[in-house]
């Protein structure tokens, strides 16, 4: 069951974002790549857990903005594929996210999903960075976006 339940998230392009935006509802366009795994479980794909977040979105916005009502964090999501997770957080709550992965190809995937859902990374509203574990420059890299963040 869950080669076949990832076999159809892995078909699919479109993921309703639900009503998490002030205009209503909206579909992200995720562009994936599950071919190019070559057996491994790589980020090129959505996964069950990353197709069910938008749904998520509304809830973690409310808890945000009471935890810190005068400032919306930068979410950094460590592992983030293709990018549905980031694309759902970004178009759909106002928040800013910082995509990080350590796969050339996922970042480029997720970059280009970013780009289709939620406009150019120059507003401000999203950036992609390479974190592959145990790096520690790319580490230092990360940390500086986040505290330019403040």
């Amino acid at each position: 069951q869950k080669s076949l339940l990832r076999y159809a998230l892995a078909s699919r392009t479109e993921f309703p974002l639900g009503n998490v935006m002030r205009g209503g509802s909206a579909t992200l366009h995720i562009s994936q790549q599950p071919e190019l795994s070559g057996g491994r479980q790589k980020g090129l794909a959505v996964w069950p857990a990353g197709a069910a977040w938008p749904a998520a979105v509304p809830d973690l916005v409310t808890a945000l903005g009471e935890a810190s009502p005068n400032t919306m964090p930068l979410v950094v999501e460590l592992g983030a594929g293709c990018g549905a997770v980031s694309c759902a957080l970004a178009r759909g709550s106002g928040l800013e996210v910082l995509a990080t992965d350590g796969d050339e190809e996922a970042l480029r995937l997720c970059e280009q999903n970013l780009r289709t859902n939620c406009g150019e990374s120059s507003e401000g509203k999203w950036q992609v960075k390479r974190l592959t574990w145990g790096d520690r420059r790319e580490a230092a890299a990360v940390a500086a976006a986040v505290a330019a963040h403040g």
